[in-house]
């Protein structure tokens, strides 16, 4: 009778755990990929970006700014610009003249040692510093409080109103690369996953993805990571870290332009040195490199060679497509200086500055058509 009775538990067991592993399975071929052909608005100009002001980093006489490492503004529209070398944040009214420079090297209040980001909520200035913590600040640069964050590879930090969002890379064996995204409390004595990708690198070629924002939210607290760097596809996931839906276009690659290969080929042969061979340039760059949400929740997503490629140069121009929440395909528009601080915010596009172009740039956003 007992055998029996453990045969019964067993069958009933087995059957649970195939039922419960082929309903996971329908509910994860559920999510649904919303594909586009082409842009809603390809005979017409859904959004006109209108200059309104440039700032020269390369003034000595008022401010110094080596390298703009990270930007954002607050709610009055001020430019706060954060400098990694320099250690500084140097801000500008909204008309892009300057009012100040703050911060420096050092161990105190108001320094800081190697700042990697910059966010600013609610008037605070919260500022990683690698491999150390998070230091919080006014507006004026007055020392309010300090977290220690958890060691890792991190490099993207984004603050937000309860919580942060950071990507990170661990690595393995193999040097594959798995690029995860981790919600913080805003102590950072609870986290959680709500994204992570696998990418299985080839050793001999070089693949730059390790200095990319990739990952943005939007008002509902949706999270946009990309699903593949290979391919065009955002994943789109809850804050709890459940996948909501998945969108991409039709897209061919294209290769690294020429003038850009031959930097990149120039950059690892010097990087090699005289006893190794210099890392083989890939042929394509990835396909997704930054996402960008504006103040209507439109996704801004940079695809493909970006001027980071290219030592930051003002002749690489970058291709922005644009969806509405939904993953619908809405325009695409080309424009130069898009790199690793680009943001926008409070209806403007901050672009960065080259070596060949020393300008931060600020665009106005005209929307000419309601979606």
């Amino acid at each position: 009778m007992k055998k029996i009775y453990f045969i019964i538990i067993y069958y009933i067991f087995i059957y649970n755990f195939i039922f419960s592993f082929a309903f996971a399975q329908g509910k994860k071929e559920q999510v649904p990929f919303i594909f586009s052909e082409s842009p809603q608005y390809s005979t017409s100009e859904f959004i006109t970006l209108e200059e309104i002001h440039k700032i020269d980093v390369d003034v000595f006489e008022e401010y110094y700014i080596y390298q703009v490492r990270a930007m954002d503004s607050d709610s009055y529209t001020n430019l706060y610009v954060l400098d990694f070398y320099e250690s500084t944040i140097t801000v500008f009214d909204k008309n892009g003249k300057f009012i100040r420079t703050m911060g420096g090297k050092g161990q105190g209040p108001s320094e800081f040692i190697q700042p990697m980001s910059l966010s600013i909520i609610n008037d605070k200035m919260y500022i990683y510093e690698e491999n150390k913590g998070m230091k919080v600040l006014d507006l004026q640069c007055k020392y309010i409080d300090y977290f220690f964050v958890p060691l890792g590879n991190y490099y993207v930090f984004k603050a937000f109103d309860d919580f942060f969002l950071t990507v990170k890379i661990d690595y393995d064996r193999s040097h594959n690369r798995k690029y995860i995204v981790t919600r913080f409390s805003k102590d950072f004595n609870e986290s959680y996953t709500v994204a992570e990708y696998l990418y299985k690198v080839n050793p001999k070629e070089s693949f730059p993805i390790s200095a990319q924002e990739i990952v943005a939210m939007n008002s509902k607290q949706h999270v946009y990571f990309p699903g593949n760097f290979e391919e065009y596809k955002v994943n789109v996931y809850s804050i709890e870290g459940n996948i909501i839906k998945s969108f991409g276009r039709k897209y061919k690659r294209i290769p690294y332009s020429k003038q850009t290969r031959q930097w990149r080929e120039e950059f690892f042969k010097k990087s090699a040195g005289p006893y190794s061979e210099p890392t083989k340039v890939s042929k394509y760059p990835p396909v997704v490199r930054d996402i960008l949400i504006d103040d209507r929740d439109y996704v801004w997503i940079i695809v493909g060679e970006w001027n980071r490629d290219c030592n930051n140069s003002f002749k690489v121009i970058s291709t922005i497509d644009i969806f509405n929440e939904n993953g619908e395909f809405l325009y695409t528009l080309e424009i130069p200086n898009i790199g690793l601080s680009t943001f926008i915010k409070n209806g403007r596009l901050y672009t960065t500055p080259s070596y060949d172009d020393m300008y931060i740039r600020v665009f106005k956003i005209h929307y000419n058509y309601e979606n």
